[in-house]
């Protein structure tokens, strides 16, 4: 496990270059902004994939997987700052359902999105069961009070 493990570290970091040189000769190609994106997010840089991802709907805004892990970058930040502030983080859970949203309305099988959404409908369901006022009972699709 250990071999793999640097195997891995040593793909991602070459595939990052890779892509980071690719896009100096191609700046708007919408797959490496992609790729790169997710390489960031997959190492722990989502600030950085959030760019790539924002680029890639700026060309393309039909592109789901952009939006779907945009939305993965939202719900990524929402955990991330609700340990560290140990509070319901709303404006960013709203930008990850936005997000998968889209996603699914371009593209009906996206996985990532509809998955991100269901992660996001059992935590509000915990929520509200916790506390009803978190999540605004007449909308299914995790709407929040604004505060």
């Amino acid at each position: 496990a250990k071999v793999l493990k640097i195997f891995d570290k040593n793909m991602i970091k070459n595939s990052k270059r890779e892509y980071e040189m690719l896009l100096e000769i191609k700046p708007d190609d919408v797959d490496a902004n992609l790729n790169l994106g997710v390489i960031y997010q997959h190492i722990g840089e989502e600030e950085k994939g959030e760019k790539y991802f924002e680029k890639v709907i700026e060309h393309d805004s039909g592109y789901a997987l952009a939006y779907a892990h945009l939305g993965a970058y939202y719900l990524n930040i929402s955990f991330k700052k609700a340990e560290n502030e140990n509070k319901v983080v709303k404006d960013e859970l709203k930008k990850a359902v936005e997000n998968f949203e889209k996603a699914i309305y371009l593209d009906t099988n996206c996985h990532i999105a509809k998955d991100g959404l269901g992660i996001l409908n059992k935590i509000m369901g915990e929520l509200s069961r916790k506390s009803p006022s978190v999540t605004n009972s007449q909308s299914p699709n995790l709407l929040f009070h604004a505060s």
